[in-house]
């Protein structure tokens, strides 16, 4: 084992890590920060990727196309085809695996998932359709640093969860991710978002001029100021506004504000 020391420590490790409890936190995780982990669920979405030489591609220029299977136990193997060429520049199709059938890619071998994929791609534009010239697929679940791909809100779990996820502990440790991001889960977006969030709290909470404001009273700071600017700019100390304010009203620089109420 590994173990790694700091006076504030970033987590961006996936909602499927956490769950495995891989890693041990010293000292433990705060219950309410344990029960998010153990309510929201994480999923599993995999993907077969295939690439054709450009004189090679038979599609229409859409972002994606379905199929429909026939037997539902087969629905949610090879259900979405999507279409990278016009992001890659570059004849890709990517085929989408959901449910059980995410599960079974990672123990089919590659040869046989093509042979798969194919045939439907047949059905669809001809028997002419030709083999493509390289293939990949992934293996999320079986990825210890990974064991999964997707945060869902689970059964007896809310967005509330997502919130506590991303709440930090002690001003010590700090989580970000897509599983921390309420408004954003499951998508790059969002995990790219509670990075920018964290790295603000962590700013806010190694500044010590914050921590020097937050100590004063607020009788002395309307004094410092007076109380004409202080109610004028709306300078509220208390959590979730954080602002710097010099001696001097007119030179003050603001370091981090958040206009929420």
């Amino acid at each position: 084992s590994v173990i790694e020391e700091g006076d504030m420590v970033l987590v961006t490790v996936s909602l499927g890590v956490l769950k495995s409890k891989m890693i041990r936190f010293s000292p433990s995780l705060p219950t309410w920060k344990q029960i998010a982990i153990d309510r929201l669920g994480f999923g599993l979405i995999n993907k077969l990727v295939l690439e054709w030489k450009d004189e090679d591609i038979f599609w229409r220029n859409e972002d994606m196309f379905g199929h429909v299977k026939e037997d539902e136990e087969l629905r949610g193997n090879n259900y979405m085809f999507w279409n990278l060429k016009n992001v890659t520049d570059k004849p890709i199709l990517v085929s989408i695996f959901a449910g059980d059938a995410a599960v079974k890619l990672e123990e089919t071998p590659l040869e046989q998932l093509v042979a798969e994929a194919m045939t439907y791609l047949r059905r669809i534009y001809g028997s002419d359709t030709p083999e493509p010239i390289r293939t990949f697929k992934t293996g999320w679940k079986n990825d210890p640093f990974a064991r999964g791909t997707y945060s869902y809100v689970g059964i007896g779990a809310s967005g509330k969860d997502y919130d506590s996820l991303a709440r930090p502990v002690k001003g010590r440790l700090f989580f970000a991710g897509e599983a921390t991001c309420r408004l954003y889960p499951a998508t790059v977006p969002g995990a790219h978002a509670s990075g920018l969030f964290a790295a603000g709290q962590i700013a806010d909470a190694a500044n010590p001029i914050k921590h020097d404001l937050f100590k004063a009273s607020t009788d002395s700071i309307i004094k410092s100021l007076g109380k004409e600017n202080f109610m004028k700019n709306g300078i509220r100390y208390r959590r979730g506004v954080r602002k710097y304010v010099s001696q001097q009203p007119q030179n003050h620089q603001h370091l981090y504000k958040n206009k929420g109420k």
